[in-house]
């Protein structure tokens, strides 16, 4: 990025747009920044033109026509004697990557790291790492960031989703492909919602009081934390001197207080790390999170519909797709397989959304599996065809219907084209309930391409039936393609 200025006056642009930036293929383009007052802003990219007139706040904003696919472009940027130029752009696509830390997590931690940074040579790839901020106003800009292309040398940086799903993406459509990577690990939906929406809708009210009350609980331990914590960075300081590592600080003076020092409170992450980068023009976002949010299961699918509304008006797109993960297997309990329906549900009646299956990619007891390379080129596949139209299988089984066949056993019903098969040969994952309102382990047996049936010899009257119900389910339903199927529960009808 170059800039000149020949007077006193700042022309200035956030620091998403700077050189080796990704602009969003075939539709009109956002640019904005700052200037003086009543000046005239020009932009100049590829033999457009474009001007705005300077709000008295000092804002400016103004359209691209669409622009087809290619580069490497150079945008000029002037107003009253200033100019900025901005080099080596490109036009392709562009996502947002956000979420918490399966997100978050960079491709150097990965399965198979080492070989695929050796590959990792794509320059029409490129990413920009939102740096973590949490602010209790809207932030006009980061402190810091840039983009950066794929390479040998930058590819562990990125998101470890974010990169795979690129990279299929760029491999297929053969456009440049450009992430913006916006995710912080432990966080709640509620961290990337406005607090003021959060206030406004009834069902998640609860939240904003639940905040309130613990901060002021918490005023007089801040001190004696802040204490903690100063202690701990000394410890950490010698350690490091000595060429040692410390264990994490939460180990050792516990999470930090909720109040408003924390750096996950309602809404901070979307006013210091979303709202900075909106409206920029994007294709779609790729989002994995909730697992910080499966105490609360019952308000997941209202926090996922406001999050998923904010973020389309905040980018100015009503029809902005949302690509959801579904949580993997991880650990026990009841409350992951009630968050997997809550995600399905929302995916089920929101248009313009999809969901990807992990159920086979998790591990009981890491809840970050290494292995990212599934989860992102699966989101990739559903990209291709619900958002590219590609003609293909983009996911696994998902159950229909569930009919008694007055015998004991239940008849399950299947979409066709994503035929049901297993690997192994013995169907697993199939729990049939009773009267009794119990559920017990089925056997299964797959009839044809579109229908399974589920048998309990305990159960003699079925009315309910469930598929991989269960944090880290001994489920194997899949396609051909090895997608895995839904995981669901339902009646049974008669």
């Amino acid at each position: 990025m170059v800039r000149l200025t020949l007077n006193q006056t700042v022309l200035s642009v956030p620091k998403l747009f700077s050189d080796r930036m990704v602009i969003q293929q075939g539709e009109p383009v956002t640019v904005w920044g700052k200037a003086a007052a009543g000046a005239r802003v020009t932009v100049r990219i590829s033999r457009q033109v474009k001007q705005s007139v300077v709000t008295p706040e000092g804002e400016w904003l103004l359209q691209l026509d669409p622009l087809p696919y290619g580069g490497p472009h150079t945008m000029q940027i002037t107003s009253d004697g200033h100019m900025i130029t901005l080099s080596d752009i490109y036009v392709g696509e562009v996502w947002v990557c956000g979420g918490q830390s399966n997100m978050q997590w960079s491709l150097a931690r990965t399965t198979n790291y080492e070989v695929e940074r050796q590959a990792a040579n794509y320059p029409g790839i490129r990413f920009f790492n939102v740096p973590i901020t949490s602010s209790d106003r809207l932030e006009d800009d980061f402190k810091s960031g840039a983009w950066s292309e794929i390479s040998p040398d930058t590819a562990g940086e990125a998101t470890a989703v974010g990169y795979y799903f690129a990279k299929l993406i760029h491999e297929t459509l053969k456009v440049p492909v450009g992430f913006i990577h916006a995710s912080v690990g432990g966080t709640e939906a509620s961290s990337w919602i406005k607090r003021e929406t959060l206030e406004s809708n009834p069902e998640l009210a609860y939240l904003i009081r639940r905040y309130k009350k613990e901060a002021v609980a918490n005023i007089d331990l801040q001190e004696q934390y802040n204490e903690r914590e100063r202690l701990y960075k000394q410890f950490a300081e010698m350690a490091a001197q000595f060429e040692q590592e410390m264990l994490p600080s939460n180990e050792m003076i516990g999470a930090p207080l909720m109040g408003p020092a924390h750096p996950r409170r309602p809404g901070a992450l979307y006013n210091g790390m979303i709202f900075p980068i909106q409206p920029y023009t994007i294709k779609g976002v790729l989002w994995y999170q909730g697992e910080s949010d499966a105490g609360r299961t019952h308000l997941y699918p209202e926090l996922l519909r406001a999050l998923i509304k904010e973020w389309r008006s905040g980018f100015r797109k009503a029809d902005l797709t949302f690509l959801v993960v579904q949580l993997p297997g991880f650990g026990h309990g009841e409350n992951w397989p009630l968050l997997r329906e809550a995600q399905h549900i929302v995916v089920k009646e929101t248009k313009d959304t999809g969901m990807v299956v992990t159920l086979d990619v998790g591990e009981w007891g890491d809840g970050h599996p290494p292995n990212k390379q599934p989860v992102g080129e699966r989101l990739a596949l559903l990209a291709k065809a619900t958002v590219y139209g590609e003609d293909i299988i983009y996911e696994g089984p998902t159950c229909t219907s569930a009919v008694s066949s007055g015998d004991g056993k239940v008849k399950l019903s299947y979409n066709g084209r994503n035929s049901p098969k297993t690997l192994t040969g013995v169907v697993k994952g199939f729990e049939i309930c009773g009267e009794d309102g119990d559920y017990y382990k089925a056997g299964a047996i797959i009839i044809n391409e579109s229908q399974i049936v589920a048998f309990s010899p305990r159960v003699a009257e079925p009315v309910g039936v469930r598929y991989a119900w269960a944090a880290y389910p001994d489920a194997n339903v899949t396609n051909r393609e090895r997608l895995p199927a839904y995981p669901f529960r339902m009646d049974v009808t008669r």
